[in-house]
């Protein structure tokens, strides 16, 4: 920079035998500084702990190679189907003993979804020897894999165990919670659903086990899930942040799961957090245990379409986490008789709730309003009206602040005031006086640019202090 601000000068006043020599010396001195720079550096020792970390590191990726090559054969995962295979023992008996949890372990039916290659929970649910169990895997190979590790010596499969290959967001739960089981006494038919989820199908299937619970067919969840869905699901309300959209989401998931998972309707919690190194290959975020016990049904969930009724309200409201529900259930709330056979402590409850923002209201209160409002519900379908599903809040009609036409607009305004102002260091980027004409080579440095000050105070040029009226035009 300073070379070439003296090559500038050189143009600038005529003077390039003075301008030249500058520059050759400034030239001479930086080489010298850079060559002093590198000879002192090459000689500071790497911080003692910088090599430690990175033999750690590579050793926990050597251990996970031949982790993975041990549980799998040098089975080739799949991209597509986010696999990461558990392989910490550990975790896969602890999720075995929280799917038995307080129930004989033969009366209890299990299906387990993702089971893998190398089936580390599977084995550990086999060895319980519940009254059925039934690994889903989508992938054919992994699942002929899975089979010849179950397998007895004897051949076959254990009693009551069955492999299947298909979609797990795909599975018809009614038939599983009635099909062939083994032979047991007291057996509860309701199903303890455990999986090592994957992570590309997080929220398709817990919405999808969440209408499976409403139906009955599942009784208990144990579940290995990313951290962040982990925290969204056992998320409380009256969170401050979430109006803004930071924290663990309160949301649609969490009201679903929090009206099934106990008679208070709180969140489930959160068993345990498991560390990276559980798993083969090494995911980049961090993953947890969430066990759900479904013991309630929400009011109203017997009458039909209240499923969704229930669901279409939640979305539409979490939809715009910043607005009041009263803006969002407006289709609905056209055609609900405020005060009509209703006392004036309800009334004034219910319009309350109402103008609070969804993060502030609990899942027992959405029960109530969803009950409350079901016939206005029903009236509003039948006159065609229809909530508004789509995140984010409508930005009024009128208004082109978000256009790209003004939005580039704006962008020039900008540059065209940066440029009158003398702040920037482009070309023509220095102000004009009256009747001052300047070439592009000389407006490089311009009068007002900070580079001037730093400039004069280095290399001692006065005349780049100030304006100089007399330039050569």
């Amino acid at each position: 920079l300073f070379t070439l601000a003296c090559l500038m000068e050189a143009f600038r006043f005529r003077r390039p035998q003075r301008a030249f020599a500058r520059a050759l010396t400034m030239i001479i001195f930086s080489v010298a500084l850079s060559s002093v720079h590198s000879l002192s550096m090459s000689s500071i020792p790497e911080p003692k702990g910088r090599t430690q970390r990175r033999q750690a590191n590579k050793q926990v990726r050597a251990n996970q190679r031949h982790r993975l090559d041990e549980n799998m054969g040098g089975f080739a995962l799949r991209r597509r189907l986010s696999q990461h295979l558990l392989v910490d023992s550990t975790v896969a008996s602890s999720m075995a003993e929280a799917a038995f949890e307080g129930a004989d372990p033969s009366s209890v039916h299990v299906v387990e979804l993702g089971a893998g290659a190398s089936g580390a929970i599977t084995r550990h649910l086999c060895a319980a020897n519940p009254a059925s169990l039934t690994a889903i895997e989508v992938d054919s190979s992994a699942s002929s894999r899975l089979v010849e590790s179950l397998t007895l010596e004897e051949g076959g499969l254990p009693p009551g165990v069955s492999v299947k290959t298909c979609d797990m967001l795909g599975l018809e739960w009614g038939d599983l919670a009635s099909g062939p089981k083994a032979p047991s006494s007291a057996a509860d038919e309701r199903l303890v659903v455990v999986s090592n989820v994957p992570f590309g199908s997080t929220s398709k299937l817990l919405y999808q086990l969440a209408d499976a619970a409403s139906t009955g067919a599942i009784r208990r969840l144990v579940l290995l899930l990313q951290s962040e869905v982990a925290e969204r699901l056992c998320a409380g309300h009256g969170n401050p942040c979430e109006a803004r959209g930071g924290g663990a989401s309160y949301s649609t998931l969490t009201v679903e799961y929090a009206l099934r998972s106990s008679r208070e309707g709180s969140p489930p919690q959160i068993a345990a957090i498991v560390p990276r190194e559980a798993f083969a290959p090494r995911p980049k975020v961090g993953t947890s245990v969430v066990v759900v016990e479904f013991d309630r049904a929400p009011a109203g969930e017997g009458s039909p379409g209240a499923l969704e009724r229930r669901r279409e309200l939640l979305t539409a409201a979490f939809a715009r986490r910043g607005q009041a529900i009263s803006e969002s259930w407006a289709p609905v709330l056209a055609y609900h008789p405020s005060a009509e056979g209703a006392s004036p402590k309800e009334a004034e409850s219910m319009k309350s709730l109402l103008a609070k923002q969804p993060w502030e209201v609990s899942p027992s209160e959405f029960e109530y309003l969803s009950v409350a409002l079901a016939e206005s519900y029903s009236a509003a379908l039948e006159a065609g009206a229809t909530l508004d599903t789509s995140r984010g809040a409508p930005r009024p009609p009128a208004s082109i602040e978000g256009t790209k036409k003004n939005k580039k607009a704006k962008a020039t305004h900008k540059k065209k005031k940066k440029r009158e102002e003398g702040r920037g260091c482009s070309w023509g980027s220095a102000p004009r006086g009256i009747g001052e004409r300047r070439s592009k080579t000389c407006a490089v440095i311009g009068d007002n640019c900070p580079i001037r000050g730093l400039l004069a105070a280095v290399l001692g040029y006065s005349y780049l202090s100030a304006p100089r009226p007399h330039l050569r035009p």
